[in-house]
This record gives C-alpha cells, structure tokens and sequence, in this order.
C-alpha cells in the first residue's frame, strides 16, 4: 500500500513540474512576442521615407522628387 501512495506522489510531482514548466515557458515566449511586436511597430511608425535615385546613361544620379512635392515647389 505505501509503494502505490509514493507511486502517485511521484507521478504528481513529475506532472506538476512539468505544467510548471510548460506555463514558465509560454509565459516567456508571449514576453518575446510581445517585445518583437512592440519593435515591429515602432520600426514601421518611425521609419524615414527612403530616397530613390534614377541614374542616366552616363551614370550620373538624380535624385527622383515625388509628384506632390514638385507642385508645391512651383506655387
């Protein structure tokens, strides 16, 4: 009878370990998501407007100006 009690002792410490464990783990990856989310935003919000250049035959640069902002340039 002691045998069988200390049985069911062990099997429920190795399942409590284990969802211990497991909720340790879920718990740090939902921090590392979040934390990677929380960058992907602020990269996405303050990222600078990239620059784009258009090069001629003999290989000089020209920087491309945008549609709206040439019309502005005028008035």
């Amino acid at each position: 009878m002691g045998n069988r009690i200390e049985l069911l002792k062990s099997r429920k410490g190795f399942y409590r370990d284990n969802y211990n464990r497991v909720c340790s783990a879920l718990l740090l990856t939902l921090f590392i998501i979040l934390i990677l989310s929380a960058l992907v935003i602020y990269l996405t919000v303050f990222s600078p407007t990239p620059d784009f250049y258009a090069s001629s035959q003999d290989g000089k640069l020209t920087r491309l100006v945008s549609f709206e902002s040439s019309s502005d340039m005028r008035t």
